[in-house]
């Protein structure tokens, strides 16, 4: 087996053969750039991980410092990394999905779900995901309002959703008074 390569020598044009002699050359030539793309991928899947993992301790102490900082401004922890059932009807089935908040706290006989965001673009409301997030704890928990904890800058933001509709406990609870009342007067009746 034998490939033909020309080169310019001296002005003038040279056969030069590759032949099975130094086909060893290129084979090493391609399993060194093997090599290469393998520790290349690798090295580029370690550096992933250890991203994942400094975002993840930065989390963790940014919801450590979150609640020091929710004390302080006169909140009262109710609990911390709570997770909640949440009943989802799809195509008519019923499914459960599993939620969890950062943090359940009270302020002003209030309960507010707060999630806590460190970086410069997840505590931002633009953040399509943010906001979703925010909405979906709105909705979930049993809470009157939910808190966006923004690390960064180091505030606390009530948010709401004017549009969303949660069950109103206070109107439930009329409505359970106005029942009762309506079935003690029907009974004296009778």
């Amino acid at each position: 087996m034998a490939f033909v390569l020309s080169s310019v020598q001296d002005g003038g044009m040279e056969n030069e053969l590759l032949t099975t002699d130094n086909t060893h050359l290129w084979l090493m030539a391609i399993v060194i750039a093997a090599l290469g793309a393998a520790l290349f991928s690798r090295l580029s899947i370690l550096m992933l991980r250890h991203r994942i993992q400094l975002r993840g301790l930065r989390a963790q102490r940014g919801e450590i410092e979150a609640v020091k900082m929710l004390k302080n401004e006169g909140y009262r922890i109710l609990a911390t990394q709570p997770e909640q059932a949440w009943p989802v009807v799809c195509d008519g089935e019923s499914q459960s999905v599993r939620l969890r908040v950062d943090l359940i706290v009270s302020r002003d006989n209030k309960r507010y779900a707060a999630d806590v965001k460190t970086g410069a673009i997840a505590p931002r409301l633009q953040t399509a995901a943010t906001r979703r997030q925010l909405l979906e704890y709105s909705l979930a928990y049993d809470v009157d309002g939910v808190l966006l904890v923004d690390m960064e800058k180091r505030e606390v933001r009530e948010i709401e959703f004017p549009g969303a509709q949660r069950c109103d406990h206070a109107s439930v609870e009329r409505l359970v008074w106005m029942s009762a009342s309506c079935f003690l007067c029907c009974a004296y009746w009778l």
